[in-house]
């Protein structure tokens, strides 16, 4: 079994979860501005730990430069949140994520973070309607990279085949990608506010 086969297996009642999360359910309902935007903070506060702490100049190499600083989406979040007038220092925050995982562990935790852009990409057109938004405009996280979205995910998908082979390695990356998933079900939890 390869490593997507076993992504696939090992994470699905995780990722059942965060499809029937309540919090994350209310982008394809009726959601508010004021929801959409604590929604946005939330993710702030889970990107903007997890990248902070990534030295992406090995990143790169290790991944044959299939994961630079440009798949960074804390930076989308920071314009989206401007755009509102939300000062990132009055943001939700959590414990730093991934100071010292190893690369089989952070692949895992891409898989589940670069999967997640799928998502975004078709709640997107919704967005906008609802709210009058573009990637300009409080709608750069959920716009992401567009029409590359489709591509970059092939591309990941690809890399991480390659990449992680091994038994052990494949293990790893599967408890890590359970654990983001887990990670960000918490955060999402109804209520539930970290600061």
């Amino acid at each position: 079994m390869d490593i997507l086969q076993k992504l696939r297996v090992q994470t699905i009642t995780q990722h059942r979860e965060i499809e029937y999360n309540s919090c994350l359910k209310r982008l394809s309902e009726d959601l508010s501005l004021s929801e959409y935007i604590q929604i946005l903070e939330k993710f702030y506060a889970f990107y903007s730990s997890f990248e902070s702490h990534l030295d992406w100049d090995k990143l790169k190499q290790l991944s044959h430069a299939e994961l630079t600083e440009e798949r960074r989406r804390a930076p989308l979040l920071e314009k989206d949140l401007s755009h509102f007038g939300v000062p990132l220092d009055k943001t939700p925050t959590i414990l730093p994520y991934a100071r010292s995982f190893s690369f089989p562990a952070l692949m895992g935790c891409f898989y589940v973070l670069e999967g997640s852009s799928l998502g975004r990409k078709m709640l997107y057109p919704s967005l906008v309607a609802k709210f009058n938004l573009n990637q300009n405009a409080g709608g750069a996280f959920f716009y992401d990279k567009g029409e590359k979205i489709s591509v970059n995910w092939r591309n990941f998908c690809q890399m991480l085949k390659s990449k992680i082979v091994t038994e052990g390695d494949k293990k790893i990356c599967t408890e890590a990608a359970i654990q983001t998933f887990e990670n960000i079900n918490e955060l999402f939890k109804d209520g539930q506010v970290i600061r």
